[in-house]
């Protein structure tokens, strides 16, 4: 049985009281959309900035068309596309970048109608952010927390590629040593208060995009 997921406001004369309830009180049971021949399968692939993420993305998106799945899409450089528009990102952000990133992952997400999409960074990832960068209000990511939860139930396994050593240089500009250790600790606290099917990697470990091919097949499988 589905856990139901609410939250409580009083509408009152000229406001609205909001009782607000913590993450994991208002997550339930994931279940994934995509496990029939017509609805989209999705992948996402999480990780701090740097942790090799998009090499990772374009690996797996091949290794699941050399395997058998045909119609296997790839949405990436969600970053890039912010900052060509202008969108101030990392240390720099403001709370409109909060908002301008979560419109562009919800976006994307809800232009897939069929075959099987690979994210690179997914609402993880944006509820991370959100929450390293704490530049919007405690209603605000009551919201998002909530669209998170939502948007999470879609996602047939979350690829969680870890912070290593091995990474610790890898960084941009945008994004100083200690926001990306902050975002990653914060992408491992999202990850636990959900229940979205979750493994966790290293991207430089050769064997990491045929295990995660490999996992992938199995909960399509179980499905």
């Amino acid at each position: 049985m589905r856990k139901a997921c609410c939250a409580l406001a009083l509408v009152t004369t000229g406001y609205v009281q909001s009782k607000i309830f913590p993450l994991s009180e208002l997550t339930g049971t994931a279940y994934p959309v995509g496990m029939d021949d017509s609805s989209p399968i999705f992948v996402a692939v999480t990780g701090a900035q740097g942790v090799g993420k998009s090499t990772f993305c374009r690996g797996l998106a091949t290794r699941l068309r050399d395997t058998g799945h045909e119609d296997v899409r790839l949405f990436d450089g969600l970053g890039e596309q912010l900052k060509t528009a202008g969108v101030p990102l990392g240390t720099a952000s403001t709370p409109q970048t909060i908002f301008a990133v979560w419109a562009s992952h919800l976006e994307r997400e809800a232009s897939v109608s069929t075959g099987m999409a690979v994210l690179d960074r997914c609402v993880v990832d944006a509820l991370a952010y959100t929450r390293a960068l704490n530049l919007n209000s405690a209603l605000e990511l009551r919201v998002l927390e909530q669209t998170a939860v939502i948007a999470a139930k879609r996602l047939l396994l979350v690829i969680h590629l870890e912070f290593t050593p091995f990474f610790l240089d890898k960084g941009r500009p945008h994004e100083t040593p200690e926001l990306r250790r902050l975002v990653a600790d914060e992408i491992l606290d999202v990850l636990s208060q959900m229940t979205v099917p979750r493994i966790h990697l290293r991207a430089e470990d050769p064997r990491s995009v045929d295990e995660a091919c490999d996992a992938v097949w199995k909960m399509i499988k179980r499905g």
